[in-house]
């Protein structure tokens, strides 16, 4: 950049807006999926809250309150009497109380042994995405929410998904709805609000 005739104090200002406009109040540092006993399967995302969005104002700058975690997943199941573009999507989300700034957490939800067995799943979907709010604000959504194959263009999957969630309801749940014989070893978590499926 070339701003020949602004002052230097303006100068810094600018550029200090410039690099700062975007910064990112949650990030995701990455999703993982694993086996569990019985053949449940385990979703791990860790997540690292960064800024409080209400800077001074909030209550205490160093948390992020009410941060709700959204996972949503593509499986494809393996059957002779589905078409091979079938695609079940589950969705599931928890809202955590408070985190403190760098504090990085895991986030766990799990998908039942008994569909994963009826269903031949690999335990790795065919494509996944995280959304975040904070404090009722949406996160913008960076790369690192999405799966590979959703990098380039997430719409088709995202208007798939919301329609098709509505079938699989409450099949993909938190680890605080999960049995003790998955959650047992789970680590790192954070304190939720609770939401028991209805």
């Amino acid at each position: 950049m070339n701003f020949p005739h602004l002052p230097t104090v303006i100068l810094i200002v600018l550029l200090s807006t410039f690099l700062h406009a975007k910064e990112d109040l949650v990030s995701v540092k990455g999703v993982k999926f694993a086996y569990s006993t019985d053949n449940w399967i385990v979703a791990e995302v860790k997540i690292d809250p960064l800024k409080n969005p209400k800077g001074e104002k909030a209550r205490n700058e160093d948390y992020l309150d009410n941060v709700k975690v959204i996972l949503t997943l593509a499986y494809q199941p393996k059957s002779e009497n589905l078409p091979d573009n079938h695609y079940d999507f589950y969705r599931s989300e928890v809202e955590i109380i408070t985190m403190k700034t760098s504090a990085p957490k895991n986030i766990y939800f799990a998908l039942p042994g008994s569909i994963s067995e009826r269903d031949k799943l690999s335990k790795d979907p065919y494509a996944w995405m995280v959304e975040i709010e904070v404090d009722g604000q949406k996160v913008e959504p960076h790369k690192d929410h999405l799966s590979k194959k959703l990098q380039k263009n997430a719409t088709s999957f995202i208007a798939k998904a919301n329609a098709g969630v509505s079938e699989t309801e409450d099949l993909l749940v938190p680890s605080y709805l999960a049995p003790n014989f998955v959650t047992a070893k789970l680590e790192n978590q954070p304190e939720f609000k609770r939401k028991d499926a209805e």
